[in-house]
């Protein structure tokens, strides 16, 4: 069995220097202990946050490649909660992919779709649940708008949740506008969603802070393989930043 990872829990004797117990800490030295002690979202009080009442929806995408029109949708993840972080609904939608592999005809290796840095920082895992139930591109973003309409009927109000607000959603208006016929599907008739991107304030903290919470949520690492993991990691860090005072 291979050993188990550390947790966050060795930057405690930082944090907490002997013979300092009456100290007074910094707020990324409170922060960091409450994620090591992490309090369950749904058992506070909705006052707590600044958008009571509302529905968090992270999306996240993987690409063939970072072009906008020349690349296309690999897998969509979509993650939906409340206001008081609890899980809603969750979706994937995976696209039909030509993925690179060996012809025995030309003896070459053959790219396919994936962009060769795409390829090079995925090919080492597991790619196999992406490449299950995989839709046409036209089907598959049909699915995506059908469920973002539904959010938009079932709800009042909404947030974005994304790790990269410029490039997730910049693919996302564009697909949407491909395939859907959708313009502008951050503003509907049910109203202008919000957009937060967690690491925008999460950059704002210390660096040891930074470093501690990414390895703890594995963000970047699995945000090229798995986007429904990414849009939950994501809408994790976004409720724990929330409990730090702006």
């Amino acid at each position: 069995m291979a050993e188990e990872r550390p947790k966050i829990a060795p930057y405690e004797d930082q944090l907490i220097p002997s013979g300092e117990p009456n100290r007074e800490h910094s707020k990324d030295e409170l922060y960091l202990l409450s994620f090591m002690n992490p309090v369950d979202p749904s058992k506070q009080s909705s006052a707590n946050y600044k958008h009571s009442g509302c529905v968090y929806v992270a999306i996240e995408m993987m690409r063939t490649g970072p072009a906008i029109i020349k690349d296309k949708a690999i897998s969509i993840g979509v993650y939906i909660s409340n206001s008081d972080g609890a899980q809603l609904e969750e979706y994937t939608i995976n696209f039909e992919t030509k993925w690179p592999k060996f012809s025995e005809e030309s003896k070459l290796f053959e790219i396919g779709d994936i962009n060769p840095e795409v390829w090079e920082r995925i090919k080492d895992y597991d790619l196999a649940p992406l490449k299950s139930n995989v839709l046409s591109q036209t089907y598959g973003w049909n699915i995506f708008e059908q469920i973002i309409a539904e959010v938009e009927m079932k709800y009042k109000d909404i947030v974005i949740l994304t790790a990269s607000i410029i490039h997730t959603l910049s693919h996302i208006s564009y697909g949407l506008e491909k395939y859907c016929a959708r313009v502008n599907w951050l503003n509907s008739k049910y109203g202008t969603k919000e957009i937060i991107c967690p690491y925008d304030k999460l950059k704002r903290l210390s660096e040891p802070v930074q470093s501690a919470l990414l390895e703890e949520l594995e963000c970047y690492s699995l945000s090229g393989i798995s986007p429904l993991i990414t849009a939950e990691k994501t809408t994790r860090l976004h409720f724990i930043l929330n409990q730090i005072p702006n």
